[in-house]
Parts: structure tokens; C-alpha cells; sequence
């Protein structure tokens, strides 16, 4: 039996065995660290869009906001879910028309509303917590809620945006500044 043959074989075999079991222990410990209900993610809007795209001057549309959060973060950890849509100065919210879709009937929800002199934008802040979330209605897709608000045609334009963002605890909007959004869409008012 040739032993300068199989020393380098059992090495190269050992140091296989030595990787697969570093592969192994590192795949366990992330598996052991994974959430599954995915509570490390912030909430964000995955659904964004309006009844109508085209409107007159005078009429509206129902925008739909449909969000995805981490149930850990907002009924463990008391967290907030945070909705800040941007509306642009073609365009206003209906106060008293914003709700959370619920199966029995829907919970109506009030927005901080920021308006803007210099730029005519509009900003709805929506802070969501524990007691408004709990009964809300999963809708169909990855959104686990959502929320409508009715908003009016104030001035005509080819086409403008409106944008939207949902955060835990935090969402940071100012005035003129750019925002940074989760969803975007279009309308058109003639």
C-alpha cells in the first residue's frame, strides 16, 4: 500500500469534511436567527392606485393605499405604522373620507395635513397604531391593509404625481424638499 498516495487524498477529504461542517454551522445560526413574519422589514406600501386616473376639474377619485407591516413590531413592540402620501397642488383631500378597511364596517382615521403655501403641495401624515390595525382587513396580494381616502380635482394638468410612503415610527417630509416614496402614480384632470 502506497501511503504518500492516500496522506494527500485524507487531507484533501478532511478539509471537505471541515468546510461542509463551517457551511452547516453557519447555515443553521442564520436559520436560527430569521424571523419569519418578516419583523426586521419596516412597513412600506406594496399597492397604490386611484378608482379613476382621468378626472374633470370638480369631480374625485378614491386613492387606495394598500400596506404590508410587521404584526411583532405594531402589537408586541407597541410600534407605529406611519403613512405619509404627497399630494400635489392639482389636487386635495377630502377631510373626514380617509378609512381603514375593516370586514364589518370601516374605522375612519384622521390625517395630520401639512400644506405647503410655497409649492401648494399637501402632505397627510396617517399614524397607525395597535388599536387601529387589530381588526383591519387583509386584502388580496402581499398587503396586510388598506387605507382610502377620496381626493378632489382642484386644476387642470396634462399629468401629475401622487406619492406615498409607510414607515414604522418615522417618515421624514419637509415642504419643497424631494420625497422619497414608496409608490408613485399618475392623474390626468381636464
Amino acid at each position: 500500500m502506497n501511503t504518500q498516495k492516500i496522506i494527500p487524498f485524507a487531507r484533501r477529504m478532511l478539509s471537505l469534511l471541515i468546510g461542509a461542517c463551517m457551511l452547516m454551522t453557519s447555515v443553521t445560526l442564520t436559520a436560527c436567527n430569521s424571523d419569519n413574519d418578516n419583523s426586521g422589514i419596516s412597513a412600506r406600501i406594496v399597492e397604490f392606485f386611484l378608482d379613476d386616473n382621468t378626472i374633470a376639474i370638480g369631480e374625485s377619485t378614491v386613492l387606495r393605499t394598500r400596506f404590508t407591516f410587521s404584526a411583532d413590531r405594531v402589537f408586541d413592540d407597541g410600534e407605529h405604522v406611519m403613512i405619509v402620501i404627497r399630494l400635489p397642488q392639482e389636487v386635495g383631500f377630502r377631510v373626514g373620507s380617509a378609512e381603514l378597511q375593516r370586514p364589518i364596517s370601516d374605522r375612519d382615521v384622521g390625517a395630520q395635513i401639512t400644506n405647503c403655501p410655497d409649492t401648494g403641495e399637501q402632505f397627510l401624515l396617517f399614524d397607525l397604531d395597535d388599536n387601529d390595525l387589530l381588526t383591519v382587513t387583509n386584502p388580496d396580494g402581499e398587503a396586510d391593509a388598506e387605507l382610502s381616502l377620496t381626493v378632489d380635482a382642484l386644476t387642470a394638468t396634462p399629468s401629475t404625481i401622487i406619492q406615498g410612503i409607510a414607515q414604522n415610527n418615522t417618515v421624514l417630509f419637509s415642504c419643497g424638499a424631494p420625497f422619497i416614496s414608496d409608490r408613485d402614480l399618475a392623474i390626468q384632470i381636464f
